[in-house]
């Protein structure tokens, strides 16, 4: 290690030392017993029964009469300088079938969940995680737990940028929306108008291109030549993708490219 890199290495060290002593850093499992009782980290869950007792993720636990949901939370009050550890028992689950899936999400025979919390599917029995908020069933695809109006689950797929999707028919565009949008916070969702589904390849920064049209957040950028349309990171401030003829920002030309 040389002398320059010293600092650096200095600074990592005392970052890290400060997430852990401000409760960041869990050595234990989260889930343990402790004199015959299970915790939740510092959390008692007093009504669980041992004998019973099965841990399913570093979140979600159950006995025979309970699914319980672990995690951490800190207060807007404290500065969000403390964390607090709480269990809560899982509402309507069925600790019977009840088993977890994948990316906190979890179902038993009658319902799915996320984070604990049931929410609305169309067919538990076949529901599917997916990758980047989405998921589906054979009725229909999901994105961030919302259903994506006129789907079809059975060939629903997403596209491994975190907003595309397709299925046999259609492709999409998700996002969530803010408070600041005048429809109010949201999933939103885009079909992408005259796109191939079978050949709508997604790119980076909202973008995604079949070999005629390009998309930026789902809406065609006009003009743009889609073979040689790219986004490659490392173009000059104020430009995010390029094609053989022009710059883009947002899906908007700005200038012709430098020779």
């Amino acid at each position: 290690m040389t002398a320059r890199q010293l600092p650096a290495v200095i600074r990592l060290l005392c970052v890290a030392f400060l997430f852990c002593l401000l409760g960041g850093c869990k050595g234990e499992a989260p889930f343990a017993q402790k004199d015959g009782v299970w915790h939740y980290r510092t959390a008692t869950i007093a009504q669980s029964d041992a004998a019973s007792f099965r841990i399913l993720s570093d979140h979600y636990a159950k006995d025979r009469t309970y699914v319980y949901y672990g995690d951490s939370y800190r207060d807007g009050r404290e500065y969000y300088m403390i964390s607090h550890d709480r269990v809560r028992v899982v509402k309507e689950a069925d600790p019977a079938t009840f088993q977890y899936l994948d990316q906190d999400y979890a179902r038993d025979a009658r319902a799915v969940f996320y984070e604990g919390e049931r929410f609305a599917v169309k067919d538990v029995a076949s529901f599917q995680v997916l990758n980047y908020g989405f998921a589906k069933d054979t009725q229909t695809g999901y994105y961030l737990r919302t259903p994506i109006a006129g789907s079809d689950g059975a060939s629903f797929t997403e596209l491994g940028d975190g907003h595309h999707a397709r299925d046999k028919a259609r492709a999409y565009y998700c996002d969530y929306a803010s408070s600041r949008v005048e429809k109010g916070p949201g999933v939103r969702t885009t079909v992408l108008r005259g796109a191939d589904p079978a050949t709508l390849v997604a790119l980076e920064l909202g973008y995604a291109k079949t070999p005629t049209t390009v998309y930026y957040r789902g809406q065609p950028v006009a003009g743009a030549d889609a073979p040689s349309f790219e986004t490659p990171g490392g173009l000059a401030e104020g430009v995010d993708a390029k094609d053989k003829n022009a710059v883009y920002q947002q899906g908007r030309k700005r200038a012709a490219p430098a020779p």
